[in-house]
């Protein structure tokens, strides 16, 4: 069994069974759960501990494998590849900002597999133009919490079967 495979079983064991599969999950899982973030999150309230502390480089580079976010991604949407590269260096968290960042892409992508009940289709829906959002890629909105939230809606809407 491998380091994943442990940390997924142990955070399975500390989760209630409605938590497990929900967008929370599904977003705290894509940070590396308690192992990377070093708190346990039930909902986006817990979150607010994340961010206080500062979100740690591992859990963004785990966000970043499991999301297949390129470093250009990165840098236009959570922290820029330079400062990104001095907190490595120094073994700093990323700040409150950084770590705001992080959680919201997280939870978009999160929602947007619960929307699609498929990670490879939701990744997909991020990164395709869409007719939508003015032929703008979702994952492009995400930079800013009125994009996030516009994504946010249009998700609803989708889940919901309401034209969008």
């Amino acid at each position: 069994m491998n380091a994943t495979s442990r940390r997924d079983e142990a955070s399975a064991a500390l989760a209630t069974p409605s938590l497990v599969g929900s967008r929370i999950w599904l977003a705290y899982q894509r940070l590396g759960g308690r192992q990377l973030l070093g708190v346990d999150v039930r909902s986006e309230a817990d979150f607010i501990r994340v961010i206080e502390r500062g979100m740690s480089v591992a859990a963004l580079a785990e966000l970043a494998r499991q999301e297949g976010l390129a470093p250009e991604e990165i840098d236009r949407l959570i922290i820029p590849r330079r400062t990104l590269s001095h907190r490595k260096a120094r073994h700093q968290p990323l700040n409150r900002i950084e770590s705001e960042r992080a959680i919201r892409v997280a939870l978009i992508a999160a929602l947007a597999e619960e929307t699609f009940a498929s990670k490879a289709k939701a990744q997909l829906w991020l990164r395709r133009p869409t007719a939508a959002l003015d032929g703008r890629r979702p994952l492009d909105l995400l930079d800013c919490e009125p994009g996030a939230r516009t994504v946010e809606q249009l998700l609803y809407r989708i889940a919901h079967g309401i034209a969008a």
